[in-house]
């Protein structure tokens, strides 16, 4: 499976392109629908056990180095930003008697052009429980964990303006997926941030987030 976008800039400052390719692994059933409920992890795509992909984006417009300058005192100018991607989620449990009962991780990594993009890589991961409750068998509990790092070039800036940053924001998600009837979901979800916006002078935030779905 393959896919390809490209957003144009209306005011003509650039062109964004991304581009993924993945490979689902489906033991033993043909190709199955999209499914219309909302998800925990990537599942996305109708029923897999496994999942690879990697990815891509090009954003061509010129933007300013965060930290390095020219003769001229102004920041070097670079034509375009890029990074990459890649993610991949597998089943690593299903109940014999009850197969809605099942347990699946996931990861992801991200690295980004460090010389004008504040975050230069990303990386996180968790797991999904489905169908540990009786009678809940589409419900799913889930636990991750990001962190976003800094680049090499915003942390220089910000040391050269007087300011100290850490390395990372790092973000710990308890989430919970209620699937009340066909037509209408409901999503708690509880994360705690470490040192947000990589701040050494702010506390670690607790944040609470209440998502509901309504299908046709």
């Amino acid at each position: 499976m393959s896919s390809f976008e490209a957003v144009a800039d209306a005011k003509g400052a650039g062109l964004l392109v991304m581009a993924e390719a993945a490979y689902l692994y489906r033991p033993g059933s043909p190709e199955q629908p999209r499914t219309r409920q909302l998800r925990i992890g990537r599942d996305c795509c109708g029923t897999y056990s496994g999942k690879v992909a990697v990815g891509g984006w090009y954003y061509s417009a010129t933007l300013g180095d965060l930290a390095a300058t020219g003769p001229d005192g102004q920041p070097l100018r670079h034509r375009g930003s890029g990074g990459i991607y890649l993610l991949a989620d597998q089943s690593v449990y299903q109940a014999a008697r009850h197969p809605e009962r099942r347990l699946t991780v996931f990861g992801e990594l991200g690295i980004g052009d460090s010389r004008v993009n504040r975050f230069a890589s990303y990386i996180g991961g968790g797991l999904t429980a489905s169908g540990l409750l009786p009678r809940r068998t589409q419900d799913e509990l889930g636990l991750a964990v990001a962190a976003a790092r800094n680049g090499s070039r915003f942390i220089e800036a910000q040391c050269d303006q007087g300011m100290r940053e850490r390395s990372s924001e790092v973000t710990w998600e308890l989430t919970y997926l209620a699937q009340l009837n066909s037509h209408l979901a409901v999503q708690p979800d509880l994360q705690l941030v470490r040192r947000p916006n990589t701040d050494p002078r702010l506390k670690s935030a607790l944040a609470f987030i209440l998502r509901i779905e309504l299908s046709p």
